[in-house]
């Protein structure tokens, strides 16, 4: 948690600060190294996301045009010092998706307006344009096809053509977590998809990655889109032995409190209390509160767990 912070603090200042070499230059160098936090998740993935700030407080101006405008302006200034950078398109890109979501609000489709509506076409497609007016150096960057993939949600590509750019992002890129994450949002039944299509793509990526990772992405996977699957972790749709195996793998590779802390939690959720209370045992007192989002979760699963047997079957 402390690099992540600390690294998306470093970011954060340099974009108000309108130091674009010093973020060109992190972003270059975790790239190069693939440089990973000690949860394993990838640096360079972290500074493309601080790269562009989120609006804060609260605004009567639609769609956050006041924030999102600024933001442009700035990127604007960016690209114009590296016109050949595949980050400033990937920056002005999430710049532009970011405008089209605060046009569409978090509601249900049927409350959106139609004036709003018509906001979200105009900023996904600026969104795509971004990418695609630089598109032959970001094809050498991995994180141009997750931001492409983010938009082929957003516009709602036809199932084939999704496909389509997915494999050619794990083809161009194997053993980047962050294509597989997007991919696999981009495929729950909130998005059209289904818990079949997030269970097959789990299975692609740990025969993509098998060699390095062990079976630590079919975990990984099920991990990144937790909070909008709409599916049981104990329940026929959800193979929990597969997730398990995996976070075995994540935590031998990367024994991290996060990781440790989040493998306990996603047992509790899967009522494997005899796996949870082996980690917690593992946890200790090094406990992530953010792991667990508040404190009271974490107790009622030490609470289930204390009074399992001891071995998970």
């Amino acid at each position: 948690a402390e690099t992540r912070q600390a690294v998306q603090s470093e970011v954060r200042q340099a974009f108000a600060n309108g130091d674009y070499a010093a973020i060109e230059a992190r972003y270059a160098k975790a790239l190069s190294s693939s440089e990973r936090t000690r949860s394993g998740l990838f640096i360079a993935s972290l500074v493309r996301m601080a790269a562009v700030p989120e609006p804060s407080g609260t605004s009567q101006t639609p769609g956050r045009d006041d924030h999102w405008d600024a933001v442009d302006r700035k990127l604007q200034v960016w690209a114009r010092q590296y016109p050949q950078s595949p980050l400033v398109a990937i920056a002005q890109s999430t710049s532009f998706r970011g405008h089209a979501w605060s046009w569409r609000g978090d509601g249900y489709a049927h409350t959106v307006p139609p004036e709003a509506w018509k906001k979200v076409r105009e900023y996904g497609q600026r969104a795509f344009d971004a990418l695609m007016a630089r598109e032959a150096t970001g094809r050498k960057d991995p994180y141009w096809y997750v931001e492409m993939i983010n938009i082929a949600s957003l516009q709602g590509w036809p199932a084939e053509r999704f496909s389509t750019l997915v494999k050619q992002a794990t083809d161009a890129f194997p053993s980047n977590y962050d294509i597989y994450f997007t991919a696999a949002y981009g495929l729950t039944p909130r998005w059209g998809g289904s818990t079949q299509a997030v269970a097959q793509l789990a299975d692609y990526a740990v025969r993509n990655t098998r060699r390095t990772e062990g079976e630590s992405m079919y975990a990984r996977i099920y991990w990144s889109v937790a909070q909008i699957l709409d599916a049981e972790l104990s329940g026929p749709e959800v193979n929990w032995k597969r997730i398990r195996a995996g976070f075995e793998d994540i935590v031998k590779r990367y024994p991290d409190p996060w990781n440790l802390n989040n493998y306990a939690k996603f047992a509790c959720e899967a009522h494997d209390y005899p796996t949870a209370k082996r980690v917690l045992a593992r946890i200790g007192d090094d406990i992530d509160q953010e792991a667990w989002g508040d404190r009271a979760t974490y107790i009622r699963c030490k609470q289930f767990a204390a009074s399992s047997p001891t071995a998970a079957k």
